[in-house]
């Protein structure tokens, strides 16, 4: 009964942690704030209106390869143009989340090709 019990829960681990893995875990992007910016007008639960701004960008992870990502900064102003973010992006539910970065940090082959698109 023992061997029954400790193999079902492993295999609930091994499903759970797969679950995980894709769902909340992403690869490492970077772009460039560069593109025009959308500003969305919301109301919050008082009724205030919240300002956001939609930002659709190329980002490139550290081979090179591009991708088109759409998100929201919620931070109540504009991201700065210009500055470089690394962005989480998971390919279920697209940007998990994003911080600026310094251009020394950002791996070379991206670089090369953010710095090319613009």
């Amino acid at each position: 009964m023992k061997k029954i019990i400790s193999i079902v829960v492993l295999v609930l681990l091994v499903i759970g942690g797969s679950y995980y893995f894709k769902n909340y875990t992403g690869q490492d992007l970077y772009t460039k704030v560069n593109a025009p910016i959308e500003e969305l007008k919301t109301k919050d639960n008082k009724g205030n209106t919240v300002l956001d701004y939609r930002y659709k960008l190329k980002a490139i992870d550290e081979k090179g390869k591009i991708t088109m990502i759409d998100f929201t900064g919620s931070i109540g102003r504009p991201l700065r143009e210009g500055a470089y973010l690394k962005v989480k992006y998971n390919h279920k539910k697209g940007v998990l989340s994003w911080e600026e970065t310094s251009k020394s940090s950002i791996p070379k082959k991206a670089l090369l090709e953010i710095e090319s698109n613009q």
